[in-house]
């Protein structure tokens, strides 16, 4: 069985001074009301001890969950960046819908790749990042799965493939498939937008 544990952090401010009383044994609290104070703070909550920041840049902003979020993006924006020229050479050639619509899934998922990788990379370095762009890229991220699961579909049927039209029925039967699917994504994400 697995259980999770969770930890809570509280920060305290209080308005008043350590003394001592006049012998030093005792300590207490002061406190000053006369005195107006203007305190000047900066809090900066990282993932292990900030004088250790050096020791991976890339994991130190990130809580304990999204540790290596910044390689993996790293590899996929050097996977896609090598598999698109290679996929836009190839659509080159050929004029069909199939590659047509791989090409569009992997240009999607190479532009939502580098919103989110933009968003890591600046996040790594100042702990802020820039949320339009996470937010972009995970919904560019969201409708390029949506394309190849049209696609995966129109492969299973076999359009263009191995025949060239579909009946009637298999249309409305694949197009409501993938509505569904592609209502629930977009539910979730607005769900997981609003919730977060």
């Amino acid at each position: 069985m697995f259980f999770v544990h969770f930890r809570y952090w509280f920060v305290s401010m209080v308005s008043c001074y350590h003394g001592s009383s006049s012998n030093g044994s005792d300590c207490f609290w002061s406190y000053d009301s006369d005195q107006q104070l203007t305190i000047d703070y900066d809090i900066w909550l990282v993932n292990g001890h900030p004088d250790h920041k050096d020791a991976n840049p890339f994991e130190h902003q990130f809580s304990f969950e999204l540790h290596d979020v910044f390689e993996l993006y790293l590899v996929f924006f050097l996977a896609y960046t090598f598999v698109l020229p290679v996929q836009l050479y190839a659509l080159s050639q050929q004029r069909h819908v199939i590659p047509l619509l791989l090409t569009s899934c992997i240009g999607l998922e190479y532009v939502g790749v580098i919103f989110n990788f933009i968003h890591v990379t600046k996040f790594a370095f100042d702990g802020e990042g820039v949320e339009a762009l996470k937010v972009t890229g995970n919904f560019i991220d969201m409708v390029s799965q949506c394309l190849f699961m049209l696609l995966l579909l129109l492969i299973v049927k076999g359009w263009n493939i191995t025949r060239p039209t579909l009946p009637c029925q298999a249309w409305l039967v694949l197009l409501s498939v993938w509505c569904a699917y592609s209502a629930a994504s977009i539910a979730l994400f607005i769900w997981n937008q609003v919730t977060t």
